[in-house]
């Protein structure tokens, strides 16, 4: 029986989110991104390599032609991965002719995912899928995507600078997530009996953090308690998810990944072992019953989604950063552009922090 993949992937989460769909599936509690921000997150997610092996270190940094991705892989087998949202990858420029705009941005298309009138839509940098959807449902869409997210300024006196916890002009049946759910079920709806490949991919919650009613007004600031600092860090996590999140100390590379397998489908299964963002691809595969190339840094998760323990466990994830800045960097300062980055190997115990131009920190 032919298989159908759903990889939803979210700009942030919400901590009753995460529990909902920990009931409801697997949760691998000890994940790991490989690396930040964007475009090489989702490079090390897509193509199963390491920041080191795919090089793309910044957003913008375009994908070698040569590496193989998940689009691809899955394709070559009969499956036909659509795209509902983004990839935020930089076409290689090898792959194009003359003036191609998507060379000059990283939201572009991972070549291999589909996105046209047949299904799937990607959001590009200006949402305009999203707006065209708007418009016709007769929301007054502005020409700067930025003023979609004030008050109308026929309604709301003009906030300026300064904070408001007026609503924006859509409604919250029309935010751009709304809208990619409609299209995926649009898109299931013509898919009735047949085999299909999706990844959602939601931008928001994501700056700016403008929210329609009723959600705008559930909280007021001066209703809000005072802060209070706990005795302990563990005791300030406790409080709230996402004070979780903030105060984790490996913050933008720690996560949580939902799986289903025959032990996931029980619920409330939860792994602890560490794995990393580059086993989703050949988690994927396997589960396609597809080879995994040889080249890939990740290994399949499948074994600890069907309950099974592995025969070897790791001790210890890894992950890059790269923190350049090539269009400001300027010379003579302490580091140069090349030596602005570093890799990191984290244990349950230990971190050591290996640096291109300081000295190691354990």
């Amino acid at each position: 029986m032919a298989k159908n993949v759903l990889l939803i992937t979210a700009d942030q989460f919400r901590g009753d989110c995460l529990s909902a769909l920990g009931h409801d599936g697997g949760l691998f509690h000890n994940h790991f991104c490989q690396t930040t921000p964007c475009s090489p997150a989702r490079a090390n997610l897509l193509t199963g390599l390491y920041q080191l092996n795919h090089r793309v270190v910044r957003n913008g940094t375009p994908l070698d032609r040569r590496h193989e991705n998940l689009a691809r892989m899955v394709r070559r087998h009969g499956h036909d991965p659509v795209l509902f949202g983004y990839t935020d990858q930089t076409r290689d420029p090898r792959e194009t002719a003359g003036d191609d705009p998507w060379v000059a941005t990283f939201e572009g298309v991972l070549p291999g995912f589909r996105a046209d009138a047949r299904g799937g839509v990607m959001l590009d940098g200006v949402g305009q899928p999203w707006r065209d959807w708007l418009v016709g449902r007769g929301v007054a869409v502005p020409a700067k995507l930025e003023d979609l997210f004030l008050p109308d300024p026929a309604l709301y006196p003009d906030p300026g600078a300064r904070p408001t916890l007026d609503p924006p002009r859509f409604g919250a049946a029309e935010t751009e997530t709304a809208f990619l759910v409609d299209r995926f079920l649009a898109y299931l709806e013509g898919r009735v009996g047949a085999p299909w490949f999706a990844h959602m991919s939601f931008l928001r919650p994501h700056p700016p953090f403008c929210v329609p009613a009723p959600y705008n007004g559930l909280f007021h600031p001066a209703d809000m308690p005072a802060p209070t600092r706990r005795p302990s860090v563990r005791d300030e996590s406790r409080q709230h998810p996402f004070l979780a999140a903030l105060l984790d100390v490996n913050p933008a590379f720690h996560f949580i990944v939902n799986g289903t397998g025959p032990a996931a489908a029980r619920g409330g299964h939860v792994i602890t072992h560490f794995t990393k963002n580059i086993d989703i691809l050949p988690t994927i595969l396997a589960n396609l019953g597809i080879a995994a190339p040889a080249a890939l840094d990740g290994h399949a998760l499948q074994s600890l989604i069907d309950g099974v323990e592995p025969v070897a466990r790791r001790r210890a994830v890894h992950w890059e950063f790269d923190f350049r800045d090539l269009a400001d960097h300027v010379a003579g300062t302490a580091l140069s552009a090349d030596a602005c980055s570093l890799a990191v190997l984290p244990d349950r115990r230990f971190k050591s922090v290996h640096f291109a131009g300081l000295a190691p920190l354990l």
